[in-house]
């Protein structure tokens, strides 16, 4: 390994974070089917009993049965549901580095995971439905490490049976470049953004500027600054009871009209039809 790869561990190291956004533990479901979805997080799931299936655009319908864990990177269309009345066990979780980036995207990643890690899958999102919904107002930092430790184990064992692609290595070394844009960006995605203001941040000047960050995004900068709002806004209409008007603000939109012609536009439905259908999907508790 040489010398920059051994400082981007470090600071992969020091950024690896998650957010976890819900999930269920050996919870009975009826028969049902999701719309069609595109969710900004991973999606991890463990078929207790039943006959689970998974619709992919590019791979059609994958049957997943008792026993099976089920993995769904961010941004893959999708549809699942059960055949018949089961018991799935779930998580809705997003790993990241430098602030935001997805980890996972680094990774080619299998649809299911071996059933050697079924103990291990199951038990970790038990752990973190367990110790994510029980946090009080009193101090508890064991049932945080808890909580930490399953995240992290989940983590490990999907990483564990994937792949890294051919290019991440160079993404990484070249992405952490600009790393104090990314993280402005994240940190003030409510606010008015140029592309003056982030080449400022780069040093370079603003032609410069653009050129390399849409050779390492592979998006011009204001088009990653939009999609990373639509992604803040999907989360908040599916993990809040928010107005839709104050989530426009939050995104950096600021109109609602405007936030609901992009979002339609990008995501196929409107903000309003999509918190419906993400609220229908998840409602199929016995």
């Amino acid at each position: 390994m040489n010398v920059s790869q051994q400082a981007l561990n470090t600071v992969i190291h020091k950024s690896l974070s998650y957010e976890y956004y819900g999930g269920s533990s050996v919870r009975p479901f009826v028969s049902h089917e999701t719309e069609w979805r595109n969710l900004p997080f991973t999606v991890v799931v463990h078929v207790n009993k039943g006959l689970y299936h998974c619709d992919l655009k590019e791979k059609g319908t994958v049957l997943f049965p008792e026993g099976a864990s089920v993995v769904i990177p961010p941004n893959i269309p999708h549809k699942v549901g059960l055949a018949e009345e089961g018991i799935l066990s779930a998580a809705h979780i997003h790993y990241t580095i430098f602030d935001h980036f997805d980890l996972l995207s680094l990774f080619k990643i299998p649809l299911m995971l071996p059933e050697d890690d079924a103990g291990i899958v199951n038990n970790s999102l038990r752990e973190l439905l367990e110790t994510q919904s029980t946090f009080t107002d009193r101090l508890n930092i064991e049932q945080i490490i808890r909580s930490k430790t399953a995240a992290l184990l989940l983590l490990q064992t999907i990483v564990g049976r994937s792949s890294l692609k051919e290019t991440s290595i160079n993404f990484l070394l070249k992405v952490e470049k600009i790393s104090p844009v990314l993280r402005y960006i994240q940190e003030n995605i409510a606010e008015n953004i140029t592309r003056e203001q982030l080449a400022d941040i780069s040093g370079l000047s603003e032609t410069r500027f653009h050129y390399v960050f849409k050779e390492i995004m592979e998006m011009a900068p204001m088009a990653y600054v939009r999609n990373l709002r639509l992604s803040k806004g999907q989360l908040l209409l599916m993990t809040t009871s928010q107005p839709i008007q104050q989530i426009a603000l939050e995104t950096g939109f600021g109109d609602i009209y405007v936030f609901s012609k992009i979002f339609k536009k990008e995501v196929g439905v409107s903000p309003l039809n999509y918190r419906k259908n993400h609220l229908k999907s998840e409602s199929y508790e016995k």
